[in-house]
């Protein structure tokens, strides 16, 4: 009876962690509602975060890594896994989800809380895949609770090709996590505008391949119609642009180029932010300002590059306007500096808020050039 009393105990600690994972994923899942930012009085200072994410994701992969090697090797030992399973729901999953409520965007930024997020998600999803693959032998199976057939606990014939990629989710999820120590807010930041950066980028380069590109010579009156038929039926980015947009789309090129340059001088003189950790309110409200409007301009130059492929002038000039909305909602957040809730002072008058004055005047005049629209009120919302 030894075999069938430990077996029945897996089968309940199985169900057990399937469901408080499922819980945990559900509860992550779930965007964190919106709050004021803290007073700056409010003691006692706020929990970092990020030790308990580095503690707590550390001690997941070392977990992981022992179930996933019960389940490979024989033999099965219903004991051991049941232990493991225990260990791990009781122990640093708990602390995860923890750190994860303490990482408020209205205290930590609305960048490190999703990022927090995001990881912890990943980790979960990976652990629910893994656990889910385990298969509990009959008793006739099993002697004194140990198997002596098969080793794998998966199902199927990729069993062990699949607990291993189970296994991989969750180590690349729980390195990330242990890497945002490491980084910190500031490194986060630098790294999510190298990002954005590099998406509006690549946007730019392949317009740019597609302005370099001309239709190819028709051979007779039959291709002509064909040519006519896929441009204005089915236009995409491999039909060339025509020549009535062309200008149009150098302008645009251009103006981007210089939307780019913003990227650049954040990095060099307002990032990372200069700012105690946690960071005071009206530093995360800045920040939350500005990562919102720079993640925003690479997708919306891919809504430009949409419209031009639809050959909607008017609408391009609407995305070039937004574009150009929200680099200035990106400068106008930090021209002042971190230190300044206004921007009355603080960096005021050094070398970052000049460029800006100057990057701007060069921005609207190029939105004048094209006679954009962007669609937006005085506040970058949409109208």
């Amino acid at each position: 009876m030894a075999s069938e009393n430990n077996l029945e105990k897996l089968r309940l600690t199985l169900a057990t962690t399937r469901s408080l994972l499922q819980q945990f994923l559900a509860s992550v899942s779930i965007a964190p509602s919106p709050t004021s930012a803290p007073t700056a009085t409010r003691t006692p200072p706020p929990t970092d975060p990020l030790p308990l994410l580095h503690a707590s994701a550390t001690l997941t992969k070392a977990h992981t890594t022992k179930l996933t090697l019960l389940l490979l090797n024989p033999p099965f030992t219903p004991t051991a896994i049941s232990t493991v399973l225990h260990d791990l729901s009781t122990g640093p999953l708990p602390v995860m989800m923890a750190a994860v409520e303490l990482c408020a965007p209205g205290t930590w930024s609305k960048t490190l809380s999703h990022e927090a997020r995001v990881g912890v998600r990943r980790v979960l999803g990976g652990l629910v895949t893994l656990v889910g693959e385990v298969v509990i032998p009959t008793p006739s199976a099993t002697v004194n609770g140990d198997a002596e057939g098969p080793p794998l606990a998966t199902g199927g014939a990729g069993g062990s090709r699949d607990s291993l990629a189970s296994t991989g989710v969750v180590w690349e999820a729980c390195d990330a996590l242990v890497a945002l120590q490491a980084k910190g807010l500031g490194g986060l930041v630098v790294e999510k505008t190298i990002q954005y950066r590099d998406m509006l980028k690549d946007a730019i380069s392949e317009l740019k391949e597609w302005s370099e590109e001309r239709p190819e010579s028709s051979s007779g009156p039959i291709d002509d119609f064909a040519d006519d038929l896929s441009a204005e039926e089915f236009p995409t980015a491999s039909s060339p642009p025509s020549p009535d947009i062309l200008p149009l789309l150098l302008q645009t090129l251009k103006h981007l180029t210089l939307l780019s340059l913003l990227y650049t001088a954040l990095l060099k003189h307002r990032l990372p932010p200069k700012t105690p950790i946690p960071p005071p309110p009206p530093t995360v409200q800045k920040l939350n300002a500005l990562m919102a409007a720079l993640s925003s301009i690479p997708d919306t130059a891919d809504e430009l590059a949409n419209a031009f492929y639809q050959g909607d002038e008017e609408e391009v000039r609407v995305q070039v306007g937004r574009c150009g909305a929200r680099a200035r909602e990106a400068a106008g957040a930090v021209r002042g500096g971190w230190a300044a809730e206004s921007g009355a002072n603080g960096g005021e008058g050094d070398a970052f808020s000049t460029w800006v004055g100057r990057w701007e005047d060069l921005v609207r005049k190029g939105e004048g050039e094209m006679q954009v629209g962007s669609g937006l009120d005085g506040r970058g919302q949409e109208g």
